[in-house]
């Protein structure tokens, strides 16, 4: 079988569902090599600082592996810039939700969240920017604000630090 038979959802046979699971599952298997195909396009992503997007993961995970990080800590420094080419005003939260399955939901919270922290730096968009920064760390209602609070210091591999 190369398809489904069906055309509508309801027609389908378990044939045809058994079909589609075995696809899922190879599809799924095979991620990784997505993931590094993203990668490698932010090689001509965003622009204007010194290094380039790529450039800046593999230094951002390569702060954690030295800083003895654990694995879910060392792949969502990898990966929390992945996106950027599709989502470039929201590419924190479409990073986030590719690595959810595969992490703890803390390091999940910290890459959906960078883009707001990376405000504290940003001279553009001034005290709007504290602002924002200030209400996810101090006020926010969020219960996962709370309970991640300390995870924010991790933040230090994802600030523009590692931009040079």
């Amino acid at each position: 079988m190369k398809s489904v038979a069906f055309t509508k959802m309801e027609d389908g046979t378990i044939e045809d569902y058994s079909f589609l699971a075995k696809h899922e599952k190879e599809f799924i298997l095979d991620l990784p090599n997505r993931i590094i195909s993203s990668l490698e396009k932010l090689k001509d992503s965003f622009s204007g600082y010194k290094i380039d997007r790529l450039e800046h993961s593999l230094q951002t995970a390569t702060r954690a592996l030295r800083d003895k990080a654990d694995i879910d800590w060392v792949v969502s420094a990898l990966i929390h810039d992945i996106g950027d080419d599709l989502a470039p005003l929201n590419h924190d939260t479409l990073a986030a939700s590719v690595v959810a399955p595969y992490v703890r939901e803390e390091c999940t919270w910290v890459i959906k969240h960078h883009g707001i922290f990376q405000l504290k730096y940003s001279q553009v968009t001034g005290r709007r920017g504290w602002d924002s920064f200030y209400t996810l760390t101090h006020s926010s209602p969020d219960p996962m604000n709370i309970q991640h609070q300390q995870s924010c210091l991790v933040l230090h591999y994802l600030i523009p630090i590692t931009y040079r």
